[in-house]
């Protein structure tokens, strides 16, 4: 008997390489947003470095132009923090919709390997029964001649 073709490979690769590609996607969407929430941890940090700098000018009363600079910072700071979580925000979406995708595809090619599984499955029992027709042939062939 011949050897098991599957007439969907072409397809199977396709939505392989889809489902590849929606994967890098969503790898470099993450990478983006990783990048995002380290930018507004680093603001964050600052800003608190800010703000012991403050505490500690007030309580050691140096130079109040310093201590103006200091909030005026901190004012801009809090600014980009406030647009990094925007960021974060917006980036979180594009990866849902990016992990949607993935998923998407990851279904479309395990519907067509569930199918060549079953393919395969079928050749299989036909295969079998083909050769167990076979032997059986034979076996009636050799015991007929036997007899004579």
């Amino acid at each position: 008997m011949k050897r098991f073709q599957f007439k969907f490979d072409t397809l199977l690769r396709v939505r392989e390489e889809k489902e590849n590609a929606a994967q890098q996607k969503l790898s470099f969407e993450r990478q983006a947003l990783q990048e995002h929430l380290d930018d507004k941890g680093r603001l964050e940090n600052e800003g608190k470095d800010v703000e012991d700098n403050m505490r500690f000018a007030k309580e050691s009363r140096i130079d109040a132009a310093a201590f103006v600079d200091n909030l005026h910072y901190m004012e801009a700071l809090r600014g980009k923090i406030a647009q990094k979580e925007d960021d974060v925000m917006r980036q979180q979406n594009v990866v849902e919709e990016k992990r949607g995708e993935a998923a998407a595809a990851m279904r479309e090619r395990k519907v067509i390997e569930n199918l060549k599984e079953k393919k395969y499955g079928q050749w299989k029992r036909e295969a079998a029964a083909a050769e167990s027709a076979f032997l059986d042939e034979q076996a009636t062939q050799r015991y007929y001649k036997d007899k004579q």
